[in-house]
Order: structure tokens, then C-alpha cells, then sequence
């Protein structure tokens, strides 16, 4: 599972044109802000005025996690996406994708497929 999109509105940088090509030029704290990994890839628009930068990043889901959501939706990656996105409340009104950070987080995660999967919805 990855390419999730991330969207960045930036005040803090400009627009350079170099050699027939229109680039992005950050301040190191946008830079910082961005956290950029060579997996990540960028692109921006602009709108009234606001440079739009749309970070493309690359998660690895943790394979039981993965394998449980395609058993549960059978396969769908698409709705996959969509539901490790959406905050759950008995995830304290996180997304899971959010919260791929510690094994208690992903025990948490894990839970909530379970309960799904048996009907517990309390």
C-alpha cells in the first residue's frame, strides 16, 4: 500500500523560472516542514495568488494490518486506502494510517478489524 497524497499550502515560497521550466523555491523551513525522503515526490499548483503543493509519500503497511483489511474488504485497495485514511472513533478520531508508528497502535488497529469482523460494533 502506498502514493498517499498529502496537501500543502505554502505561503512561503516562489516560483522561479528556469530554462522554459516553472520551479519551486523553498526556504529551509519549508523544506524542514515538507520532510522530504527520495520516495516522496511533489507537484504544485497555483491558485489566486497561493502556490498548492500536492507531497506525494510512500507508507509501508505493516503486512498483517494489510493482509487483514484485504480479507475484510475482499482485496479492494481502493476502499483499503480509504478506510486507513478516515479517523475512527474508537481510534480516539485517528486515521490508522496515522497511526502506523508503534506496535500498541497497530495492536489498537488490529482490534478495531477484529471487532469488525465479528460485528462487535460498541
Amino acid at each position: 500500500m502506498e502514493g498517499n497524497m498529502k496537501l500543502i499550502k505554502l505561503k512561503k515560497a516562489k516560483i522561479v523560472k528556469i530554462d522554459k521550466q516553472l520551479l519551486l523555491e523553498f526556504s529551509g523551513e519549508v523544506i524542514k516542514y515538507l520532510s522530504t525522503s527520495d520516495l516522496d515526490s511533489l507537484s504544485f499548483t497555483i491558485e489566486k495568488g497561493t502556490i498548492i503543493v500536492w507531497k506525494q509519500f510512500e507508507i509501508d503497511i505493516p503486512e498483517v494490518i494489510y493482509s487483514e483489511l484485504s480479507d475484510l474488504f475482499k482485496g479492494n485497495d481502493e476502499i483499503i486506502s480509504k478506510w486507513l485514511q478516515t479517523p475512527k472513533a474508537f481510534l480516539v478520531n485517528e486515521a490508522p494510517i496515522d497511526m502506523l508508528k508503534t506496535e500498541r497502535d497497530i495492536a489498537a488497529i488490529l482490534d478495531l478489524i477484529n471487532r469488525i469482523k465479528t460485528g462487535d460494533l460498541s
